[in-house]
């Protein structure tokens, strides 16, 4: 429901006689490859949470939904009725199941780099042409894959003498000539000056892009090394409950932007509307990534209302910063 595509959407599951929504709390790719498979998909490109999809209109009926990803049916999985948690349609779950254009990254040494390849509607996996390939178009299939940003769109520039950064594909060429928008969810939805299929490229011409991987950023700081701690999951920034959040805590993030010194102290910053993606951290300060440490779970926002207009920050040791 909600989605552009029939592929995509928020969840809605059948239950007691009703038709009604899942809460986001712990919603995890897992929870979307059960969801994608029962609709009779591969499985799922993207978890997604905070009613991405639109506000459902019935009730809100499960929530921690904990999928392993082998379950053939969403009610095999654990999971709890939402009258006992704090839910409500903001925090609707919706998925991206993989489907014609779905995208995958090919010939990259790290996670978030590679040959841009396209899922094409006979299953065979494509390329996408350089001709015209440009960042924004990059920044859309960063965040289709799950990434807040591109660093780098990347064209052979030396064509035909060199080959491309990640190397050739050796499927059929999909795609030429595509022009995005920033805003745009998938490249499916750009402008393209070819039909699908058709080109006039070779191999030694197909595009390539490099993801930021940095999923810690900070907000609303009179410095850069301040600010109110924000973290990307589910195609989402979102802030950090306050409860809880300690030096150790701090430490992590610090570092985790850039910081090698760490934290100087903990701070609340003003502002911000996003949803709380995760609470109650407990890090020993010794880990790479908040991600890294215990908490509730992802966006299992228990202790901070919505509405609170503010969120856990940090004031990072900058003598340092790399």
């Amino acid at each position: 429901m909600g989605g552009i595509y029939e592929s995509e959407g928020r969840v809605e599951v059948f239950y007691d006689n009703q038709w009604g929504s899942i809460c986001d709390s712990l919603w995890s790719i897992e929870d979307a490859t059960v969801v994608c498979r029962q609709l009779n998909y591969s499985g799922a490109d993207l978890a997604l949470v905070a009613g991405q999809y639109g506000e459902g209109q019935g009730v809100v009926l499960f929530s921690n939904m904990e999928c392993n990803g082998t379950e053939g049916n969403l009610s095999t999985c654990k999971y709890d009725l939402v009258d006992v948690t704090n839910c409500d349609h903001s925090r609707d779950a919706g998925v991206v199941c993989t489907s014609q254009g779905s995208l995958r990254l090919a010939g990259g040494s790290v996670p978030g780099e590679g040959r841009v390849e396209i899922l094409g509607e006979s299953g065979d996996w494509g390329t996408i042409c350089d001709d015209g390939w440009d960042k924004t178009d990059a920044g859309v299939a960063c965040r289709q894959l799950g990434y807040p940003y591109a660093l780098e769109a990347l064209v052979n520039v030396g064509y035909p003498n060199t080959q491309p950064v990640f190397g050739s594909g050796s499927g059929p060429i999909l795609l030429d000539g595509l022009d995005c928008e920033s805003e745009k969810r998938h490249l499916r939805d750009c402008l393209v000056t070819k039909e699908w299929g058709i080109h006039d490229c070779t191999h030694g011409e197909d595009a390539g892009i490099t993801c930021d991987m940095g999923l810690t950023r900070l907000v609303d700081g009179d410095f850069d090394d301040e600010g109110r701690v924000e973290v990307y999951y589910g195609g989402k920034w979102g802030r950090i409950c306050s409860t809880n959040w300690t030096i150790d805590d701090a430490h992590v993030a610090c570092r985790e932007l850039g910081f090698p010194l760490g934290a100087r102290n903990t701070k609340m910053f003003e502002g911000g509307d996003g949803p709380f993606l995760l609470d109650d951290m407990k890090c020993q300060g010794v880990e790479t990534h908040l991600a890294d440490c215990e908490s509730l779970g992802w966006a299992n926002n228990q202790n901070c209302d919505a509405n609170l207009n503010y969120g856990a920050g940090v004031v990072c040791n900058a003598s340092a910063s790399a």
